[in-house]
């Protein structure tokens, strides 16, 4: 009963999100991440980097191994808590695996009206924490047109909509690790990245070979709006959201228990 009861508040919590999402019923056709360990991603794709200059992909390459983050930048969910985590996770490994040294970083920015100054911004701010200057040349922020973007998405299996009409992206969250030659060695998925896990993964790519399959799950932003900031649903809000109903089951059966335990006679709390 209290399982049911956990149950039906989470899938609640669900139903009223998606009551407010106008493109609900696409929720579940393109979003997620098909792993594609191997496969080469098009290395001439066209993009522009963070400075407006026109770039191939095969350029952003280099001897080291290419972590790459599907992300756009105006958005306020998983893309940021994305980024954020990334970050910490690299400043944590910097006495061993450093960003110029031994991997490079590429935010590819999905959202066709982009320009190079979000992209521009966004390093800023990363480099500011990241601290080493020197490194700069290694975290690359890109955008593209939808069309050269999304050859490089469909070769990494990440899925994600956007809607012009609404200016709206739905969008998974997970990154992936390439080798320097251009394809997926490793994917992770969600937001938070074990170090070891991610060490192990760069140490993997950067000797050409492949990860293990990771454990695929449903995360990221769907219908987020950058013009009006509002995002109808996000996936780790309605988990947030579920794992608060679980704490207050939780915390009402200790209640209820106790309160049925002091108000038993004396007799049957011994037989207890």
């Amino acid at each position: 009963m209290k399982i049911l009861a956990f149950v039906g508040i989470g899938l609640l919590g669900l139903g009223l999100v998606q009551a407010q999402t106008p493109s609900s019923n696409r929720l579940t056709q393109n979003l997620k991440i098909e792993q594609k360990l191997g496969e080469r991603v098009p290395l001439d794709a066209r993009l522009i980097d963070e400075e407006g200059r026109d770039v191939q992909l095969k350029e952003l390459f280099s001897e080291r191994p290419l972590v790459l983050l599907p992300i756009f930048y105006a958005c306020k969910g998983s893309c940021e808590e994305e980024t954020v985590n990334f970050l910490k996770l690299a400043v944590k490994m910097k006495e061993t695996v450093r960003l110029g040294r031994e991997f490079d970083v590429l935010m590819l920015g999905i959202h066709p009206k982009e320009t190079a100054d979000l992209a521009r911004a966004k390093k800023a701010a990363v480099m500011k924490i990241y601290e080493q200057p020197e490194a700069a040349g290694s975290w690359h922020c890109v955008v593209g047109s939808e069309e050269e973007v999304r050859k490089i998405t469909d070769a990494i299996g990440f899925d994600y909509e956007y809607f012009p009409e609404e200016n709206a992206v739905n969008h998974p969250a997970g990154i992936m690790v390439l080798t320097p030659d251009g394809r997926v060695s490793q994917y992770f998925y969600g937001t938070n990245y074990p170090t070891i896990l991610m060490k192990r993964a760069i140490e993997l790519a950067s000797e050409g070979k492949l990860g293990e399959e990771a454990i695929p799950y449903l995360f990221g932003c769907i219908s987020y709006n950058p013009v009006t900031g509002q995002s109808h649903l996000v996936i780790m809000n309605v988990l947030r959201l579920m794992g608060f109903a679980t704490l207050i089951v939780l915390c009402t059966s200790v209640v209820v228990m106790s309160i049925r335990y002091k108000t038993k006679k004396p007799e049957e709390r011994s037989e207890a």
